[in-house]
């Protein structure tokens, strides 16, 4: 499956959103308010989330206008250990460990990579 940058970042906030509301993390908590879409621009609340997740595909050297369902995971997983060194956050870090192996029987009790899947799905 094909995404845009744009749907990529939106599948990446459902899908951590998601994720928030099975575990109830803080520090995910506090990045979703940053990662928000301001609905009077459509742009999110903390423009530098945008910029993290731009850094995260180019990092990944992805195409921007053309990104598959795994670059867009691998490039979501970067932005959290980002976040995870930026905010000092032991979750984010075990999170972004998590993704990283696509466990399905994991500390956070989420079915990883089809809960991805579904978000994917969804945006299309």
């Amino acid at each position: 499956m094909i995404l845009s940058i744009q749907q990529g970042y939106m599948c990446m906030f459902h899908f951590l959103d998601k994720i928030y509301f099975k575990t109830y993390l803080d520090d995910l908590g506090s990045i979703l308010g940053s990662m928000n879409i301001n609905l009077a621009d459509g742009k999110p609340m903390d423009l530098a989330m945008l910029d993290d997740w731009e850094d995260a595909i180019n990092s990944i050297n992805a195409s921007r206008f053309n990104l598959s369902s795994s670059d867009c995971y691998t490039a979501m997983i970067l932005f959290l250990k980002e976040a995870s060194k930026r905010n000092n956050s032991k979750d984010l870090q075990e999170l972004a460990e998590d993704l990283e192996t696509k466990n399905t029987t994991n500390r956070f009790g989420v079915d990883i990579y089809n809960d991805w899947m579904n978000e994917v799905k969804k945006i299309q």
